[in-house]
């Protein structure tokens, strides 16, 4: 991608021509006289967030590798799907490796966790299941949240039964059979009532935890003094109540915090701000009032984003998985 001149960058809502639909608020950038039109990946068409944009870039940050902004709006359903049943009836979670090449799918029906293939990156029609299997239901019989590692050696779950989040090894990365449990812990009852969902920061010094009180969705922060360690884990008194979530299920972070998508059980996507990245606390974390209804999914369950761009996500639904992108 071309990084624009060295001058000052201006970010501003303008029509949208070209590619983008006529009529709709677009982010256009400036810089030395020349005007273009952002590619998809790094357009936003609230208003508000354009003006958080403006005032926070610096000179070549959106062109610079900056991570894309999420639009959830600008999602359509491919009308490509895969069932997941015959390994898991009322699976709760999906995990893919940054290539799109490797699944992970945790199952609260066979208390495991089920590895699939897709032959051609994050396109869903080419996924098979690989018969790999690891058997959780030693530490959790009803797990709900799952969260591996980027470069696949790490792997944590947390359910309902305990409470509590389990940290897993893989000894060769997105290699379910070489998995194994660490034997390391971390008791989060204090806080949850039922985790949902699982996330850290890249560095692994922090974690969230999405929990569900009856319908009410309340995310919990926690510091790790080890990265990656979560037996060294503790709860920082920060907290967020999503109160437009019913039910939220999952959560996926863009790549560098400043947006947090939020999937709740209602069919519909929520999006999020964070001024501060990776962080809940001191008012940094706002609904952008931008939502998308995932119909004709079931209730939404697991939810990923594509890291490299933001332009495509598979949803689970239950015991099947949809796959979406940007229109």
């Amino acid at each position: 991608m071309n990084r624009l001149p060295h001058a000052p960058l201006m970010l501003f809502p303008g029509s949208g021509g070209g590619d983008s639909g006529a009529g709709e608020s677009t982010l256009w950038a400036q810089a030395a006289g020349s005007r273009l039109l952002l590619p998809k990946s790094k357009r936003v068409r609230s208003a508000s967030r354009i003006a958080s944009l403006s005032g926070a870039i610096a000179d070549g940050a959106i062109f610079g590798g900056a991570a894309p902004v999420v639009d959830v709006t600008d999602f359509a359903y491919d009308s490509v799907s895969h069932s997941v049943s015959s390994q898991d009836t009322n699976a709760n979670e999906i995990a893919l490796n940054a290539a799109g090449t490797v699944l992970f799918l945790l199952g609260d029906s066979s208390d495991s966790v089920h590895q699939y293939s897709l032959s051609a990156a994050w396109d869903l029609s080419s996924i098979s299941y690989d018969t790999v299997d690891l058997d959780i239901s030693t530490e959790e019989t009803k797990p709900f949240a799952m969260f591996v590692k980027e470069d696949g050696t790490k792997m944590y779950i947390a359910g309902q039964d305990n409470d509590t989040v389990y940290q897993y090894s893989l000894s060769t990365d997105w290699d379910l059979s070489t998995a194994s449990y660490d034997s390391v812990s971390k008791d989060i009852s204090g806080q949850t009532t039922s985790p949902r969902a699982i996330e850290f920061n890249p560095s692994g010094t922090k974690m969230f935890v999405l929990d569900v009180n009856g319908s009410a969705t309340t995310l919990y922060e926690y510091d790790l003094s080890t990265a990656w360690d979560v037996s060294t884990a503790t709860y920082n008194s920060v907290s967020y109540a999503a109160t437009d979530v019913s039910n939220g299920n999952s959560m996926d972070f863009n790549g560098d915090g400043s947006q947090l998508v939020i999937a709740g059980g209602t069919k519909t996507i929520y999006q999020y701000s964070l001024t501060t990245p990776y962080s809940l606390g001191s008012g940094s974390i706002s609904y952008d009032s931008v939502s998308n209804s995932l119909a004709p999914n079931g209730g939404t369950v697991g939810f990923q984003f594509r890291p490299s761009d933001y332009e495509r996500f598979f949803v689970l639904s239950v015991n099947s998985i949809f796959q979406w992108s940007v229109t």
